[in-house]
């Protein structure tokens, strides 16, 4: 019983792998489901926050290291260096939340600049 819950499982992790595909024109987080794309168009963090959710998407949510380092990669490749929104907002508690409005669970992306507007 034991080998049949093992091969249904794997059979599973290749089905979902083998189903994902991103967008053209974005990159996958290898091992992590998450397309990212940069757009290299200068808006205010609303006005960019609003073409993501047109898009399908939502600003960066950072949520690991991988995903941390990937995004940080593309950022020379995809938007020539300029410096990205990531999809955080201050509350008016002072607690920060991604933009889509769940718990930051990820910080060392840059601890010094959280600590400048708290």
């Amino acid at each position: 019983m034991g080998i049949l819950f093992q091969f249904l499982f794997i059979t599973f992790l290749l089905l979902k792998v083998d189903s994902f595909n991103c967008p053209r024109g974005s990159d996958e987080v290898p091992r992590e489901d998450v397309c990212v794309i940069g757009i290299n168009e200068p808006k205010f963090y609303f006005d960019a926050s609003r073409d993501c959710v047109s898009r399908g998407g939502v600003t960066a949510k950072i949520q690991n290291l991988y995903e941390n380092s990937f995004i940080f990669t593309l950022i020379d490749q995809d938007v020539n260096g300029a410096a990205p929104y990531i999809g955080i907002e201050r509350k008016p508690n002072n607690t920060w939340v991604y933009g889509d409005g769940s718990p930051l669970v990820y910080l060392n992306w840059a601890l010094e600049d959280l600590a400048l507007w708290s």
